[in-house]
């Protein structure tokens, strides 16, 4: 009970920096003019950061059997839940684009196939992993994290063996990013971007990031409010002062790192900035966060130029877009999205049954 008590105070200033960055995205991919920053990158590094330690985190105390099966089942409870949505945009942005050709292309069709099986990610084409809805892939690569959850789980017991690991996979992730940029196709090809494989290095990075803040927070239990809310700040000015001075000069590791550090001092949660984050406000929308981010690109590229028509302000056609997929969150969440993930549960459990496969409770 202590355990479970202590997961809900700590965890929720994280769910609160998740929902900045869905904030960021939508402002990095509307608009409103960008700062000097690739405000789409730095988010979703952080994300897959802030998500591996959400993982680490929930699981330290129970852990997974590491199993092929315990593997399957993890991502199968995932795509249960965010499938049926990713599915009925994808299907949204398909007929979209079946209107502006006039036609229907058989390559339109093999990248919506992809697409529908979340392996858009895994592709080095652009015109694949960024096809349609062109957040999705971030599902495609959050999907494969999930599905290395319990194999990565029992590196994130004990904090010695951690702090090594950390070193190793942030060391593994810097080399291959810039071997990447300097000798390109020498020796291996990724997107960094999209690549599955980059992303669940950064997701395991967050993951071994938990046994050492599970030690340190038994150590800091005694620190003022005061102090606490020093650090958040300075981290935070630290954060976007290198976000916007370091960004075209640091490699995309650098700042994977960076967010390793925000998301351990944010995690304990005792600052002024933690509470912010942990406001009402900020749990009323992380209700609503994947939704908004499966929505949000799809609705700005539909519906753009038919605002744009009303208005030439972007301002308000900014904030109209914002209401829409605020407004399409919270209809799918509300009206749609048990009765469809049930749906998809169903047909899961045959699927099980006709390969004479005993799932475990999904």
């Amino acid at each position: 009970m202590k355990s479970k008590n202590f997961a809900q105070q700590h965890l929720s200033s994280l769910g609160g920096i998740k929902v900045i960055a869905m904030l960021l995205l939508f402002w990095w991919h509307s608009s409103i003019p960008n700062p000097n920053v690739d405000l789409g990158a730095r988010t979703c590094e952080l994300l897959f950061v802030t998500s591996g330690f959400l993982v680490g985190y929930n699981y330290f105390y129970k852990g997974m059997p590491k199993t092929w099966k315990a593997s399957f089942m993890y991502a199968i409870k995932k795509i249960i839940r965010f499938w049926p949505l990713h599915f009925c945009v994808l299907l949204i942005m398909f007929l979209r684009t079946i209107i502006i050709n006039g036609c229907i292309q058989l390559s339109n069709i093999l990248i919506a196939l992809d697409n529908a099986l979340l392996l858009q990610a895994w592709s080095l084409n652009q015109d694949v992993y960024f096809s349609y809805n062109g957040a999705s892939w971030f599902l495609s690569a959050l999907i494969f994290c999930y599905f290395m959850t319990p194999l990565l789980l029992t590196f994130c017991q004990k904090i010695k063996q951690s702090i090594v690991l950390f070193v190793m996979i942030a060391a593994i992730r810097y080399l291959i990013e810039y071997v990447n940029i300097k000798c390109p196709g020498m020796v291996w090809n990724f997107v960094i971007h999209t690549s599955p494989l980059i992303r669940c290095l950064e997701f395991f990075m967050g993951m071994l990031l938990v046994p050492l803040f599970m030690y340190t927070k038994e150590k800091l239990q005694s620190s003022s409010f005061f102090i606490n809310s020093l650090v958040e700040i300075i981290i935070t000015i630290l954060t976007i002062a290198l976000c916007i001075m370091k960004n075209a000069t640091w490699l995309r590791a650098s700042f994977v790192f960076l967010f390793c550090i925000t998301v351990f001092v944010f995690a304990f949660n005792r600052g002024i900035l933690s509470r912010i984050f942990s406001a009402r406000i900020f749990e009323l929308f992380g209700k609503i966060q994947f939704e908004f981010f499966i929505f949000h690109q799809a609705i700005i590229i539909c519906l753009f130029n038919w605002f744009s028509r009303i208005t030439s302000d972007w301002k308000i056609v900014n904030s109209l877009l914002f209401i829409t997929i605020i407004a399409c969150a919270i209809g799918y969440k509300k009206f749609m999205s048990q009765k469809l993930s049930k749906i998809i549960s169903n047909g899961i459990r045959k699927l099980f049954g006709y390969f004479e496969i005993a799932p475990e409770k999904l």
